[in-house]
């Protein structure tokens, strides 16, 4: 099929999500996106539906396009009804429940038995498979280790994308530092992205800095259990932030236009000392405003951060990118590890904050290189060209 003026391809998806949004729709100018809808597995899948867990269920999709889309482009799914399609992913296919997958995550257990959705990645019809990062592609890889006869015919098909993300300024304007350094962090998820470990280690330079100010968006109500606060321990946060009310500005949530503005004008520093993360869209948000990240280096984080261009938090992991100290007892070692190097390199850019500007400059210049838009589209349509599902 021909992407030209006489016909636009129809591209079916499956939702409009945050994810389908960064990655798949509307994303090519030149073709129509088509929402399609799920259906009840029927015939032989009918029969297995019920052998997957609820959260992998999510991910199948069992309907069957109508006559007026090309192909399927989905996210984290799989496609269990006829058509041709292929899929955009963040950790692997087929998406698993989260207690195995975070046990598979941490090398616990070594596979899945999920043959018969590893048939469907090695099927004719499933034409691309991207995964948004080099970490989940070697997840991916893990995953397929178990599969020796569909493996290659898998693998054939993955083609690593980065999600695109727009320059939001043209060019580095920032409050002066000798004002105060702003920093901030986003999140719906503050516990798992190192909330606690950011309120801790500022709440102890606030007061030798008066001009350091902090702004945070996000909630300490986790709806993960492994990251649930005590009413204790929120009490114990919740009053260390009203200490410094002039230093720290807390809200749950900002409307996108007014977060991004302030990120624009007001902020010099990004904050994403995560535990665990599939890959940190954050990050980009950040540097695509000009402002440099401190994040840690799990999965995804040191393909789009690193020492030029931001500040890495460097913590012991295992094979596939996970936190060894991520889980029960352990994790409280992982936050007194954050919370003491984030500690020293908040320090040490209180020290010289000159070098916010000069990694500023490079993280600008690295979402030009990596994630233009138009460079993305590019990339996208060579492997939708490459896979035989356009002509060019």
């Amino acid at each position: 099929m021909s992407l030209g003026k006489e016909h636009k391809i129809n591209i079916g998806y499956e939702g409009l999500g945050y994810a389908e949004s960064r990655n798949i729709v509307c994303l090519l100018p030149e073709a129509n996106y088509v929402q399609v809808s799920k259906s009840k597995p029927g015939g032989f899948w009918k029969k297995w539906s019920g052998w997957y867990s609820s959260s992998t269920e999510r991910h199948l999709h069992h309907s069957k396009p109508g006559s007026g889309i090309d192909f399927c482009h989905f996210f984290n799914s799989i496609q269990m009804g006829s058509g041709q399609w292929g899929t955009t992913f963040e950790t692997l296919v087929p998406f698993h429940d989260q207690p195995n997958l975070g046990r598979f995550l941490r090398a616990e257990i070594e596979h899945f038995s999920e043959e018969r959705l590893i048939d469907r990645l090695a099927h004719e019809s499933c034409k691309f498979l991207i995964p948004i990062s080099q970490n989940a592609a070697n997840i991916q890889k893990a995953v397929l280790e178990e599969y020796p006869s569909q493996k290659e015919v898998i693998l054939s098909k993955m083609v690593v994308l980065p999600p695109p993300q727009p320059l939001l300024i043209k060019s580095y304007e920032k409050p002066p530092v000798r004002d105060g350094i702003h920093f901030m962090m986003l999140g719906r998820d503050l516990p798992r992205k190192g909330g606690i470990e950011v309120i801790r280690a500022f709440t102890k330079l606030f007061g030798d800095n008066p001009s350091l100010k902090l702004t945070m968006i996000g909630s300490l109500h986790s709806q993960n259990k492994r990251h649930s606060l005590t009413d204790e321990q929120l009490q114990e946060l919740a009053g260390l932030a009203r200490a410094y009310p002039s230093q720290l500005d807390w809200q749950e949530e900002l409307p996108n236009q007014q977060l991004v503005r302030k990120m624009k004008g007001e902020v010099h520093v990004g904050l994403l000392p995560t535990h665990a993360d599939t890959y940190g869209y954050s990050v980009l948000e950040f540097q695509a405003t000009g402002c440099p990240v401190i994040s840690t280096d799990i999965r995804a984080l040191p393909e789009i951060n690193d020492q030029e261009c931001g500040w890495m938090i460097n913590l012991a992991k295992n094979h596939l990118g996970e936190a060894v100290d991520s889980w029960g007892e352990a994790s409280s070692r992982l936050e007194a590890e954050i919370e003491t190097q984030l500690f020293r390199i908040v320090n040490e850019i209180i020290s010289d904050p000159t070098v916010i500007r000069v990694k500023a400059e490079k993280a600008l210049q690295r979402i030009e290189e990596y994630h233009h838009p138009d460079k993305f589209a590019d990339r996208l349509r060579k492997i939708y060209l490459n896979c035989g599902l356009i002509q060019a």
